[in-house]
């Protein structure tokens, strides 16, 4: 006796937000392959950027002969092509991001290469290091698309052990698991913390979502946690959240901001934040001693960084290397960063290098031949 099939639910082509997926059509083609040796099923999967219009895209995949069987709708459209030869196609989109994901079962050898030269010329392949923010509007959380922030890092800008510690912590984050889930960057303002943020971003490849110190209590809000679900699905990498001046939900607990240090140890290490595969970048002016003990447990915290001014000695080599010529600050024990390139930033402009034959050391940028009595 033949199987029977119960069609009280069959679902008419092109149903708006039909709960089905593409694992629906995987039986049919199993059996098309058993029944005709010479319709192998071949795989296709492309992800990255959309660089056409999605109704441009789509037409283009009817133009192939697919008929759209299930569409859902909202930020995250979701499209189903079958094909005569039973050859299934998946589009997802998300508005947000403008990411496309394309999934195949293929068999037919001349479709499988029309669907790659259409997706050769419509999809780039995704940035590694794109940063978002997340923005109140109308007193609704969303995230804004910031594009690339990375910026090179120059090591000579900073003392070898933070250098030091810098390498530490990109590798201890780039391991699975990780060796921790969060990273402090320690130091007055002005001694360049936030350009190691930025080098962070050129060395990992995740998504970063800036949090800023005013939405802090975000964290612990329910809508907050859709934001991320968001980015997860969209990019399939993980998130690491950047928090600058996040004294307030580091300093020992107290009464108002007890929620904004649990909601950062739930993210960080806690049963969500693995599961999401979240990691954290913070930055504080707060001395080191007075943060919470929670935060500084061993498994939990990456590494912190202290990052300290500079001496004189140091100052003036980096200011030596911005002027392109030996260069003195007035006498200091320290300076910070900041003070070293505001230095050179208002320094008389039409000050000239001394005419002497020139070479190239160190970072590359040219600095006076000294004579021998200058060495001496």
């Amino acid at each position: 006796m033949k199987n029977q099939t119960n069609l009280d639910h069959i679902i008419p082509a092109g149903t708006p937000d039909a709960n089905l997926d593409e694992t629906a059509f995987v039986p049919g083609l199993i059996q098309l392959a058993l029944s005709k040796s010479d319709s192998p099923i071949e795989g296709f999967n492309e992800h990255g950027t959309l660089e056409k219009p999605l109704d441009e895209f789509l037409a283009r995949v009817e133009a192939l002969g697919g008929k759209c069987v299930i569409r859902s709708t909202g930020h995250h459209p979701h499209f189903i092509y079958l094909w005569d030869n039973m050859s299934c196609t998946s589009v997802s989109y998300s508005t947000k991001s403008n990411n496309v994901s394309i999934w195949g079962q293929i068999t037919d050898p001349s479709l499988l290469a029309s669907l790659k030269t259409m997706a050769k010329e419509c999809v780039s392949e995704a940035h590694t290091n794109l940063v978002f923010c997340i923005i109140e509007q109308h007193q609704e959380l969303d995230i804004k698309n910031m594009g690339d922030g990375s910026s090179t890092l120059i090591e000579g800008n900073y003392h070898p052990q933070v250098i030091t510690d810098f390498r530490y912590a990109v590798e201890a984050f780039k391991k699975e698991p990780s060796i921790g889930r969060i990273i402090l960057l320690n130091g007055e303002p002005g001694t360049g913390k936030t350009h190691l943020i930025r080098a962070m971003l050129s060395e990992l490849d995740a998504v970063f979502l800036i949090v800023p110190s005013n939405l802090l209590e975000v964290l612990d809000k329910p809508e907050f946690m859709p934001l991320l679900l968001d980015v997860r699905e969209d990019y399939e990498k993980p998130i690491i959240m950047i928090v600058e001046d996040g004294d307030l939900c580091l300093v020992p607990r107290e009464s108002d901001n007890i929620s904004s240090i649990a909601s950062l140890l739930n993210l960080s290490d806690g049963i969500l934040g693995s599961m999401l595969d979240v990691k954290m970048v913070i930055s504080t002016n707060a001395n080191i001693k007075d943060m919470d003990e929670a935060i500084l447990r061993p498994g939990r915290l990456t590494k912190q960084i202290n990052v300290s001014p500079l001496d004189e000695k140091q100052a003036n080599e980096v200011y030596s290397r911005l002027c392109g010529y030996d260069a003195m600050l007035p006498p200091r024990k320290q300076y910070t960063l900041a003070e070293v390139y505001e230095f050179f930033n208002t320094k008389d402009m039409k000050e000239t290098a001394p005419k002497q034959t020139k070479k190239v050391i160190g970072f590359g940028l040219p600095v006076p031949e000294r004579t021998r009595e200058d060495m001496s």
